[in-house]
């Protein structure tokens, strides 16, 4: 009996289960374009994989902007992050645009319904930005310098992470209330910037029972002012829910575990 009983906990712990995932876009993946693979969904062919040169996805965003989505649901009423190591071009002054967000949504799509990012304000710095009900607000993070250019105007970023993490605000009176904390960090130099607090998604979330991430360039590289955006990493942290066919295998366990007991009765 014990054994059955450890059987039936066993299967209800793998229902939902905490779960890290991190792509390096590497292992198993060729080149091409993104939306080609099944585990993703790319919002146009900008966004193509270079596996063996250097095991990352190119922003190239010339011609439009470019978002994918990573087919993996994790649970919305739980604690959610999504993170990415990246790097860039600057070329040429500030101009106020987003360089890479990520994207959080209840749906396998490609339009996100909360999205944090990295932005590169007009005095050259660059800042967190911040979704809310009706504007973004940019919280000021570091100097070009700090990222690894050599001046403000123009210059390579060294390699950067970002990462950003989510959860339901229960206790707010204002529903679609979320606690966030981002971070940035610069792995070549071993500095981090951070900031975290409350914001309010103009698109609602406050219904959704599981959540997806995804990233995205934002604007075009011409928009942006910048180029060789790349994403070596991608990497989701959470409380995952099982696809359906897992749902399946789940019932016939425990079918044959209730089986099992009245046979033994």
């Amino acid at each position: 009996m014990k054994k059955i009983l450890s059987l039936f906990t066993l299967t209800a712990a793998v229902a939902v289960t905490a779960q890290a995932t991190t792509v390096d876009f590497t292992t198993g993946y060729s080149d091409g374009n993104l939306t080609d693979h099944a585990d993703w969904l790319s919002q146009n062919d900008n966004l193509v994989v270079d596996s063996a040169t250097t095991g990352a996805v190119n922003l190239d965003a010339d011609s439009n902007w470019s978002a994918a989505m990573f087919n993996e649901q994790y649970s919305a009423a739980d604690a959610f992050s999504i993170d990415i190591d990246f790097s860039f071009t600057q070329t040429a002054a500030a101009n106020n645009k987003d360089v890479v967000s990520l994207m959080f949504s209840s749906e396998f799509a490609t339009g996100s319904q909360l999205r944090f990012g990295l932005r590169r304000k007009t005095d050259g710095d660059y800042g967190f930005f911040i979704p809310g009900v009706t504007n973004i607000s940019v919280l000021d993070v570091a100097t070009a310098v700090q990222l690894g250019f050599d001046d403000a105007a123009t210059g390579d970023s060294d390699q950067l992470n970002i990462k950003v993490d989510i959860l339901r605000n229960t206790t707010d009176a204002v529903a679609n209330s979320w606690d966030y904390s981002i971070t940035l960090s610069n792995t070549d130099l071993a500095t981090m910037y951070t900031a975290s607090g409350t914001t309010v998604s103009a698109l609602l979330l406050d219904d959704a029972t599981g959540l997806y991430g995804g990233f995205s360039s934002s604007v075009t590289d011409t928009v942006g002012l910048v180029s060789n955006r790349q994403i070596q990493a991608f990497s989701v942290n959470g409380t995952a829910i099982p696809e359906p066919g897992a749902f399946a295998l789940i019932a016939g366990a425990l079918a044959l575990g209730f089986v099992t007991v009245r046979r033994r009765k």
